[in-house]
């Protein structure tokens, strides 16, 4: 409806009546004014009403009540991959499909946001044959000769026959009957990396690498594809599972490949970067072999996609190799190529008065606008930050997945400065007449050295600087040297060195108005030398190795949502929906607090609220006290950083683990995956859209 104007209204009355309203000092058009936004306010009352009849236009807090014209089941919308609206929306679509397998499979999908499978087990019996209906593939023992159909046995891909199960599917006991339905998800997910520099094995390079920039054996996994129709049933390419040897290799032996390698769609890719060769690997020239034992071939070049290696053939080897390729992992936690705008933003807030680029391809540099500020090196980048005079906020953005291997002169940060080191591209840095807005996402450089930080005394009364990493995955150590330096922030990165800060050397330097943040990282051990104002590590994992994790015992702590492996020092500590594998130690026990928390018996902690194992110690009978406690031992998937399933809790560890944060999530890095809730969501949908008489079971995959 259109806007109405005072002005229209005033001009609709007689001419007469507007030259007495001018006399007067225009009361009549005053009054005139007030009806017409009156007017304007009851035009877009009727605009928005309109609007609310409709689920795509609707205003938020009409959602619920559309879903509730439609009898939709409430879900936790937090937990799910779409939104509320969207769940509202898509409901005509489910229950048209109603009681169809493909249905079950995107629902499961959309209330998770995990990729799913939906096995209808009935189909896998083996059956007696009916002449009057035949089932050919049905065959009750599988053919020993199709190597490629055995290694899908047991997973949600299978096609051999199984006899009867009479336990129930729904406690996940059983499988095959009758009236079930197997609903796999896939909670690792994949992300792909693009241009990343593979790892030599030795130095020089031998013509051995890695995928891994650590140089560990990593699996590769495939990047699934997009199911736009909503009857498609998921196949291998459409899940963020680990590529399948003897598949890929399949693939690849067909002229031209059909399922992974197809176009624009390679699940990865080998690059030479300098001769011999000097170009792209073609998909033809890969071959899919178990280099378990690092052999060089004679032709062509050898990937193993389990662990993650590369092989190139006998004789001189490439200086350089690029990949591309996929790792999986169960969050965006430490340095990955998601989207890390939210905490850059935070941080940045569109102040930088200095931005400078670093890139390794030539043309891309060549090509920028202002070839001063786009450098080869971090190091080039960080050699120029420090020639800046207080009170400079600069950005440099790494604007690849490349590894730089120069040595790193120490980050000089004056009074009043802000440095942000961040992965992200920048148009404006290396496109004529672009904007200057950068985008922190799909890319994960990699920094091989140590990184020092010195925050200089200071001038003029000016505040003492400020210095934020994010997206970068430093294969070393960060410190802070004494000096003045007011704020470390690490975000979205992973530092395999962890974090060292020393506070006062021999001239009286001290960092006393230092605070160190750290979320959702990565990172070895964190030791404060000194006392410092604060350190606060959320959503990450602080790995000590078997040792000390956390040395802070000069300093207040502050945890959450983070999984610590090894011993806690600190002076204070408030800690929530966390996990300590290892004995604390914490000075002043009359401040702070650790909640909904896993704590080892023995630790000296503050006052403990719905803290494990103490809580369910103080429910059992003492004669029970040792089962109860190795009962309550957290479990994980793997503790060796570069695993996909690093620091996942196991299925098997205790029910107060896995649903005993504050929020009924598990404890530790991995509450924000709210797999609980998740779970419940797909529980809570399966009921409406199951067939009558079936039964589901949800299985998880990785």
């Amino acid at each position: 409806m259109t806007a109405v104007t005072a002005k229209e209204l005033y001009e609709l009355l007689p001419a007469v009546h507007r030259v007495r309203d001018a006399e007067h000092g225009y009361p009549l058009q005053a009054l005139i004014g007030v009806l017409a936004n009156q007017a304007d306010a009851l035009a877009q009352d009727i605009d928005g009403l309109y609007k609310n009849w409709f689920i795509e236009t609707c205003q938020e807090w009409v959602v619920p009540y559309i879903g509730d014209l439609l009898r939709v089941r409430r879900l936790n919308v937090a937990a799910a991959r779409m939104s509320e609206r969207s769940y509202v929306a898509n409901t005509l679509g489910y229950r048209r499909r109603k009681g169809t397998v493909s249905v079950i499979e995107r629902l499961a999908y959309d209330v998770t946001g995990w990729r799913a499978k939906a096995v209808e087990t009935f189909k896998l019996l083996g059956t007696t044959q009916n002449l009057n209906h035949l089932r050919p593939a049905n065959l009750r023992t599988p053919d020993l000769r199709l190597t490629s159909d055995l290694e899908l046995l047991g997973g949600p891909f299978e096609t051999a026959a199984h006899t009867a199960e009479v336990r129930r599917i729904e406690p996940g006991r059983g499988r095959y009957n009758i009236p079930d339905i197997a609903v796999m998800l896939w909670r690792l997910q994949a992300y792909p990396v693009t241009g990343a520099t593979a790892r030599p094995v030795s130095d020089p390079a031998d013509g051995r690498y890695t995928f891994n920039p650590l140089g560990l054996d990593e699996p590769l996994f495939n990047p699934p594809r997009t199911e736009a129709d909503l009857g498609h049933l998921a196949t291998e390419v459409d899940v963020s599972g680990p590529l399948r040897p003897r598949a890929l290799h399949d693939d690849l032996a067909n002229q031209p490949p059909q399922l992974y390698f197809v176009a624009g769609r390679e699940v990865l890719t080998v690059e030479k970067l300098v001769s011999p060769g000097g170009a792209a690997v073609s998909a033809g020239a890969l071959s899919i072999c178990d280099l378990g034992d690092w052999q060089r071939p004679s032709t062509g070049v050898a990937v193993d996609v389990t662990r993650g290696r590369i092989s190139f053939p006998t004789g001189p080897a490439p200086a350089g190799v690029s990949v591309s390729y996929s790792y999986g992992f169960s969050a965006d936690i430490g340095a990955g190529p998601y989207d890390r705008s939210a905490s850059v933003f935070s941080w940045l807030n569109g102040s930088q008065t200095w931005q400078a680029g670093v890139v390794q391809d030539n043309a891309t540099r060549q090509g920028a606008p202002d070839q001063t500020v786009v450098f080869a090196t971090l190091a080039a980048a960080l050699a120029e930050w420090n020639t800046k005079p207080p009170g400079t906020t600069g950005v440099i953005c790494v604007m690849d997945s490349c590894t730089y291997r120069d040595p790193l002169p120490t980050v000089m940060v004056p009074g009043g400065s802000r440095l942000g080191i961040v992965a992200a591209s920048s148009e404006g840095l290396v496109q004529a007449g672009a904007t200057t807005a950068i985008e922190p996402k799909s890319l994960m450089p990699v920094v091989e050295g140590a990184l020092a930080i010195t925050g200089q005394a200071p001038t003029g009364g000016q505040a003492p600087g400020e210095v934020f990493i994010d997206g970068v995955l430093v294969i070393g150590q960060v410190s802070v040297n004494a000096g003045d330096l007011g704020r470390l922030s690490i975000g979205s990165s992973t530092v395999t060195g962890g974090v060292l800060v020393t506070t006062k050397t021999a001239d009286g330097q001290r960092n006393e108005r230092l605070q160190v943040d750290m979320a959702s990282c990565l990172s070895g051990p964190v030791s404060v030398l000194g006392s410092i104002v604060s350190v606060s590590v959320e959503d990450s994992v602080v790995d000590g190795g078997g040792t000390v994790a956390l040395d802070t015992a000069t300093t207040d702590l502050t945890v959450n949502s983070t999984t610590v492996l090894g011993t806690t020092a600190a002076r204070t500590l408030n800690a929530s929906d966390s996990i300590f594998n290892a004995p604390l130690s914490v000075e002043r026990l009359q401040a702070g607090c650790v909640r909904f928390s896993y704590v080892p018996d023995g630790s000296a902690v503050p006052f403990a609220f719905h803290c494990q194992p103490a809580m369910a110690l103080a429910a059992a009978a003492a004669a029970d006290a040792a089962a109860v406690k190795a009962r309550l031992v957290p479990m994980f998937k793997s503790q060796r950083l570069g695993d996909p399933g690093y620091a996942q809790l196991l299925l098997l560890c205790a029910p107060e683990l896995l649903t005993g944060a504050d929020n009924g999530g598990e404890m530790g890095a991995f509450n924000q995956v709210q797999q609980p809730h998740r779970e419940a969501n797909l529980r809570t949908a399966l009921d409406e859209y199951l067939r009558f008489g079936l039964e589901a079971g949800i299985f998880y995959v990785n």
